[in-house]
């Protein structure tokens, strides 16, 4: 009688009986291979895609209210400038603030980083392709200097505006006392991507709940392009969020990194805001809109 005994792995085979021992090797088996799980595709849509259906129903244009809220503020006019030094300085946003729209401030653009930043944008302006990235680089080495933050939301508040300022997560626990301090009205907490959940080595990172309970001013927080990285932010307390990533004609994140929202905006602006608002009410922002018909449909 033989008794034969297989190893798990298949790799060997025993024989015992009359005789001595065998060991026979066998080839060892196929790993299985299951087939890839592909991620599923849905069609989406851009601004230049769609059109504005008239509605059943019409109104006297002295009858229509385009305002908006921000916490307890409220603007007549829905445009929000985005936290850009090429796009917002302090005559601009006190500008905007007058005809109602409200313009952001970046905290750590050129205008912290310079008594006089307006000599530094005017030679960004004048420098040719080939020397614009060196310029650049050296317009935004000098530090960031927090009595310059305070004095330019000082500057704006005495023009009797609204003041919105802009800072990037990493920066916004240093920079946001600061100018909430100084007076600002409403901070905005901007990234290329953000989410409610962040990993990283930190001790303690920055907790969007924790830093709305501190500040006690409106909080806007993007960019996102999903309803449930937006629901989650609007979880933390956050007054709005800002939606679509690299939309705009002066967006390079599509070109330096492959992320981006340019062709499907109008599908993930129409997605979050109108399930977010049936759950909570809050209010949600688009940016950088590049035509008038892209900002006309994005109201509509």
């Amino acid at each position: 009688m033989v008794a034969r005994e297989r190893s798990d792995e298949g790799n060997t085979e025993a024989s015992a009986g009359g005789g001595a021992a065998v060991a026979v090797a066998r080839p060892p088996r196929k790993q299985q291979h299951r087939p890839p799980t592909l991620r599923e595709l849905r069609r989406t849509y851009g601004f230049d895609e769609v059109a504005i259906v008239p509605g059943d129903v019409t109104l006297n244009p002295d009858q229509t209210d385009i305002s908006f809220r921000v916490g307890p503020h409220t603007l007549p006019l829905p445009v929000l400038a985005s936290a850009m030094d090429a796009v917002v300085d302090l005559p601009f946003a006190a500008s905007l603030g007058k005809l109602g729209g409200l313009a952001v401030l970046n905290l750590e653009g050129v205008q912290t980083r310079y008594e006089h930043p307006e000599d530094v944008l005017a030679g960004l302006r004048g420098s040719s392709e080939a020397e614009a990235t060196a310029r650049l680089q050296e317009s935004y080495a000098p530090p960031i200097q927090e009595h310059l933050v305070g004095e330019r939301v000082a500057a704006l508040k005495a023009a009797g505006v609204l003041v919105a300022v802009a800072v990037t997560p990493a920066n916004t626990k240093r920079l946001a006392p600061v100018a909430v301090e100084a007076g600002a009205d409403i901070l905005v907490v901007q990234s290329t991507v953000t989410t409610a959940r962040h990993i990283s080595r930190s001790y303690h990172g920055l907790i969007l709940s924790e830093l709305k309970a501190s500040l006690q001013i409106p909080l806007i927080v993007g960019n996102c392009v999903t309803y449930s990285v937006a629901t989650e932010l609007m979880e933390e307390g956050v007054d709005g969020v800002l939606v679509g990533v690299g939309p705009g004609a002066a967006c390079t994140t599509r070109e330096v990194i492959g992320v981006g929202e340019e062709r499907p905006q109008c599908s993930a602006l129409g997605l979050v805001p109108d399930q977010l608002q049936e759950r909570r009410g809050v209010r949600v922002e688009e940016r950088h809109l590049s035509a008038r018909r892209g900002s006309r449909r994005a109201l509509g």
